[in-house]
């Protein structure tokens, strides 16, 4: 009898009655929000081969409900789509940074607590979320699919530091700073972008970076396993030279002398030259090398030095986390500079030691 019942189903939902939704679009609507989520529709609705090959195209629908709570719009979607929404499979939340300086918290708590819902679903801004999730890429069935492999590829190059719902509110808990990649639709209106990348804190908007502040952080906060340097010839300027860099290193060692906050620390940046333009093209010899590592490294640590002191006299937030560094290392300290650390990342000193090693250069013997 036992084995009987077991071999039993009683919970079970067809897939064709479900609505599988691949990425949703939330934005702030007056007093309320507009939703649209894109999905895929597996109910076949008995139409016939050609009309059911055409139900499984994706398609993005919209609700606006002004009302002050995310759940409500989520739930009105029901009413116009066919079968009951499947959240497991989403690619990415796209979240109007309009809605996003009004803050989010609201949004990744229902999103955290949906348990269909995946902790690790990607995360970014966008002006215009809604145009955003209905802008197909050719050959592309789906737009948050193409997002989130967008946001994937630049983080790679180093361009871009990307997140998630579990992320955001393990950091908005801690009173921390979290990076949201910002997607930009080009002026042509085909084409989408990562556009440089939003400081959160308690949930709103503090700051944001463009590309080249986003790579400078990129390269202190996380070790990095590629990216590109660039620099026009040295002494000359015709031409440039180029490196392909294959690891960053960084440690951070931050100090503070007569309630001066010191940024202090060493970042290695290891790779092979790319390309070589000046002169007649050739490198001869190590001590030709070896020049090039220094004119890298010089160039370098002034970008990293005068870029990280003006994003953080510009946004005057904490933008490494070195607060965690006081607590973990020197928690005496951080007892007695705590009451007045928010002041003193608002004009820090940075001086982070920087240094570049070529370890190939090309064809050249």
């Amino acid at each position: 009898m036992i084995t009987f019942l077991l071999s039993g189903c009683w919970d079970f939902q067809r897939m064709r009655n479900r609505m599988f939704i691949s990425g949703i679009a939330v934005d702030k609507e007056d007093n309320g929000y507009i939703v649209g989520v894109e999905s895929l529709n597996l109910h076949s609705g008995g139409g016939t081969s050609q009309q059911q090959g055409n139900e499984n195209e994706s398609k993005v629908t919209i609700e606006k409900v002004n009302y002050p709570s995310i759940e409500i719009p989520l739930h009105s979607l029901q009413t116009k789509v066919n079968g009951e929404p499947f959240y497991s499979n989403i690619q990415v939340l796209i979240i109007g940074k309009r809605q996003a300086e009004d803050g989010i918290s609201g949004i990744i708590s229902h999103f955290l607590r949906d348990p269909d819902m995946r902790r690790t679903t990607p995360v970014v801004f966008s002006e215009n979320p809604i145009d955003l999730i209905k802008m197909k890429q050719k050959d592309q069935r789906f737009s948050s699919e193409y997002i989130k492999e967008l946001i994937k590829l630049t983080e790679e190059t180093g361009r871009a530091i990307t997140t998630d719902i579990g992320s955001i509110s393990r950091a908005i808990h801690e009173n921390n700073i979290e990076f949201i990649p910002n997607i930009k639709i080009q002026k042509d209106k085909h084409e989408m972008k990562v556009n440089g990348t939003s400081l959160l804190k308690k949930g709103k908007i503090v700051g944001n970076l463009s590309e080249h502040e986003t790579i400078i952080v990129a390269y202190l906060k996380e070790n990095m396993e590629s990216g590109s340097l660039h620099m026009d010839c040295p002494q000359s300027g015709n031409g440039s030279v180029s490196m392909d860099m294959i690891h960053a290193y960084s440690s951070l060692k931050p100090v503070v002398k007569n309630g001066t906050l010191i940024i202090g620390g060493n970042l290695k940046v290891k790779g092979y030259l790319a390309e070589y333009t000046c002169g007649d093209g050739r490198i001869q010899g190590k001590t030709t090398l070896n020049k090039l590592e220094n004119e890298f490294t010089e160039i370098l640590s002034k970008d990293v030095n005068e870029k990280l002191a003006t994003i953080y006299e510009r946004t005057g937030e904490d933008v490494l986390n070195l607060k965690s560094i006081f607590e973990k290392d020197y928690p005496k300290i951080w007892e007695k500079i705590k009451p007045e650390f928010a002041d003193m990342v608002k004009s820090p000193i940075v001086d982070i030691n920087v240094s570049v090693d070529l370890i190939l250069k090309g064809t050249e013997s």
